[in-house]
């Protein structure tokens, strides 16, 4: 028997009932589940927390103590400290260190004060560290162990020290002015006398195009070469011991001025001279034998006339390092001078550059207020030694000198055997007597000073000059 439409349904209906009962009892223990589930947890964390308790009781009294440390420290004022920035090292010239170390020995030697102690008073701070300690080494170089009780002192400068000494960059001297631009440096090392080498055949090896087969050209090259001699320069100064009054800054002023720009002035004049070398006792000056062409005049165009002249020479012998040498009243007026019916200056702005018609130029008050003179400084070989200072409180000294002013000697600037002074010739000397005077009598200290040195052109033909200048 089939069922009905209707029977069906209700079944259908009833069991879909059924099933979501089911599932909403399920929701509930499962709920329920979770509940439980999580009161066992708590229960078993209270458990935990329990035995924990007296643990957790330090940690948070000990949190409490740190936090009270904190809130002091807030409280007091903080003062921040910077630390001192270092000073950069001050570089002091070669001639102020040698000059305290100099200083440092004329004060040993009067009042026995300690080197080390004067130099520190000359460089002070920690920026002048390493200008300190040059100069001690300096001093140390100076007195050589064997004489430090003596009345003597042995040499004071490396030799490439002597070199930095004399050749520091000074815009008022021809010496250093030359070694800056351009001119070799030489060092004797000791050595009475060094030959020098150089070419004497420009272009004389020059390469040849060669077509295929043809024979390489053979080409031999020429050298020639120059004798130094080794001269030396030397002069005594005497003071007396009151000097020790004067501040220490006073006395490396002094040392400084009264040795090296002196020694660099006389070097000048002996550079600049026409003098002819004297055998053992000095070199020739540049412009021994050199014959100046007379100035055209004082208008631009002359001026302009005046430098192709020279220009000229510099070309013809291939200057490589060419140079003008100039007096500084002359370069003055050279800077005012404008043309003619314009008002513009055509040297001024070439002249504020330290240049003339392309050329650099060095400016010295030692060199003629009337004369131009154009060299080639790669040409020119410029050397000194170790200079030697020394010192006596026993001396005995004939207070002559060679300027020509009586009483004085026979000769002047370049000094022979034959034009010396003893101290038995006092009496005797030109326009005489001379004063001998004792150091130890005085109480006095005489320093002298000798330095070695020497210079050449290597190649003839070097130097040029225009004689009265009127620019």
């Amino acid at each position: 028997m089939r069922s009905s439409p209707n029977n069906a349904l209700r079944q259908s209906t009833n069991r879909q009932t059924k099933t979501l009962t089911e599932m909403d009892r399920n929701a509930e223990v499962y709920m329920k589940q979770k509940e439980l589930a999580a009161l066992v947890k708590q229960r078993e964390d209270n458990l935990r927390v329990a035995e924990m308790a007296p643990e957790m009781l330090a940690e948070m009294k000990a949190l409490k103590d740190t936090i009270n440390i904190l809130g002091d420290t807030v409280k007091r004022p903080v003062v921040l400290t910077t630390p001192p920035e270092t000073e950069a090292p001050a570089h002091a010239s070669p001639a102020k260190v040698q000059a305290a170390a100099i200083a440092a020995e004329i004060f040993r030697q009067i009042d026995h004060s300690s080197p080390e102690a004067f130099i520190s008073t000359v460089f002070k701070g920690e920026k002048h560290r390493f200008n300190k300690r040059k100069a001690i080494r300096s001093h140390k170089e100076m007195v050589s162990p064997s004489s430090t009780t003596s009345e003597n002192s042995g040499q004071v400068l490396t030799t490439t020290a002597a070199m930095d000494y004399y050749a520091e960059p000074d815009k008022s001297h021809l010496f250093p002015a030359l070694v800056a631009n351009g001119a070799r440096p030489m060092f004797f090392d000791g050595a009475n006398a060094l030959s020098m080498p150089y070419r004497d055949g420009e272009g004389s090896i020059s390469a040849a195009f060669i077509a295929e087969g043809a024979t390489i050209p053979v080409k031999q090259d020429l050298f020639s070469s120059t004798l130094f001699s080794r001269y030396k320069m030397g002069v005594i100064t005497a003071f007396t011991n009151e000097i020790t009054r004067l501040t220490t800054h006073s006395v490396v002023d002094i040392v400084t001025e009264n040795i090296r720009r002196d020694s660099l002035d006389a070097l000048d004049a002996f550079l600049l001279d026409s003098t002819a070398a004297v055998v053992g006792v000095r070199p020739a000056g540049l412009m021994t034998g050199v014959t100046p062409t007379a100035s055209t005049g004082d208008t631009v165009d002359n001026v302009l006339a005046d430098l192709r002249v020279l220009l000229a020479h510099l070309t013809s012998i291939r200057a490589r390092k060419p140079v003008l040498i100039l007096n500084p009243l002359l370069v003055a007026s050279l800077s005012l001078k404008v043309t003619s019916g314009t008002g513009i200056s055509p040297f001024k702005d070439d002249l504020e550059k330290g240049m003339l018609a392309g050329i650099p130029t060095i400016v010295v008050d030692t060199a003629p207020v009337d004369m131009v003179i154009a060299l080639d400084a790669d040409a020119l070989v410029m050397g000194v030694d170790v200079p030697e200072i020394d010192f006596s409180k026993a001396a005995t000294l004939v207070m002559v000198n060679d300027d020509g002013v009586a009483p004085t000697m026979a000769e002047t600037g370049a000094i022979t055997e034959a034009g010396s002074v003893d101290v038995s010739d006092a009496a005797d000397v030109t326009g005489g007597p001379a004063k001998v005077q004792s150091m130890f009598q005085t109480n006095s200290i005489a320093l002298r000073y000798i330095v070695p040195v020497s210079w050449s052109v290597i190649k003839g033909g070097t130097v040029a000059a225009i004689s009265g200048v009127s620019w």
